[in-house]
């Protein structure tokens, strides 16, 4: 006769062994798991692996290296959360860092920020270059003269550097630094006598593109098709025109919003046919208006 209690008994003890195993085999298995978690998370975010310890400026010219390298520890400095360190090498923020970098060099025209793993940033510095010099007043003017006596007038306010500010622009229009006054046809002078943008303040774009080509493009060919070396540039409103002044000493007026190849050829037309060998003798030509040319002698 079979006896099924005593099968009973042996099977539930034998399960129960089974059972325990596999709890103590799950409890290994997630401590191990915990600790694991643990150390990933402190060497990723606690420890001092990954940390910037190394940071390389390259291609500065005028910029001064341990400036930038100041800035950027400082922007490192402290705690996200209040445990993990902002200068862990993944957390760096390179459009953030190279926009703080703008704010505080203004002559930086782009830097490229590369991250280098485990503990170094590249810093690759591309500066603006000069174009030209750009002035403002520094204060108003009084009343408004015409003709050529307001011409001269206006030309020695271009040149009174005690009374105005100048700057280095660059290709976009922006001005990035204080510049000393310098006379001459070596480079290009623009005295903005519009006071359009007299607020401005070094890292503003003062010269739109168009009207930064314009002036370009006339000093360039007004050089080369007419031997005419500008002087200063002096920009008034667009009613005022762009005001050239040459080395032979007398002024051209061009309208900035109109046609600059036209405008030239009308000027040859008018030196060729009328001026002759009286440009000596020129006090300016006016081009501002369409079809019409406006010439007076000294």
């Amino acid at each position: 006769m079979i006896k099924f209690g005593g099968n009973k008994k042996s099977y539930k003890k034998i399960v129960y062994k089974k059972s325990g195993f596999l709890n103590w085999k799950k409890r290994i298995l997630l401590s191990a798991s915990l600790a694991l978690f643990v150390f990933v998370f402190w060497a990723i975010f606690l420890s001092s692996w990954m940390l910037i310890k190394n940071i390389e400026v390259k291609n500065n010219k005028t910029i001064d290296g341990n400036k930038v390298v100041d800035l950027v520890q400082k922007k490192i400095v402290g705690n996200y959360f209040y445990f993990i360190p902002k200068a862990k090498i993944f957390l760096i923020k390179p459009g953030g860092l190279s926009d703080t970098l703008k704010q505080n060099f203004p002559i930086l025209l782009q830097t490229n920020i590369r991250r280098i793993f485990p503990d170094k940033i590249s810093l690759n510095i591309v500066e603006r270059a000069p174009m030209g010099i750009w002035c403002k007043k520094g204060a108003p003017s009084g009343d408004y003269i015409s003709g050529y006596e307001g011409l001269k007038s206006r030309l020695a306010e271009s040149q009174n550097y005690s009374a105005i500010y100048c700057y280095d622009y660059d290709v976009n229009g922006v001005i990035f630094q204080r510049a000393p006054y310098t006379s001459g046809s070596l480079i290009t002078k623009i005295y903005d006598h519009s006071q359009e943008f007299a607020g401005s303040k070094i890292g503003d774009r003062v010269l739109n593109q168009n009207v930064l080509e314009f002036l370009h493009q006339a000093q360039v060919k007004l050089n080369s098709d007419f031997e005419l070396k500008t002087e200063q540039i002096i920009l008034g409103t667009d009613s005022e025109g762009a005001i050239f002044y040459f080395a032979s000493n007398w002024f051209l007026i061009l309208n900035q919003k109109a046609d600059l190849d036209y405008q030239l050829q009308v000027l040859k037309n008018v030196l060729d046919q009328s001026v002759g060998n009286q440009v000596p003798n020129l006090a300016y030509i006016d081009l501002r208006i369409q079809n019409r040319a406006y010439y007076k002698y000294k």
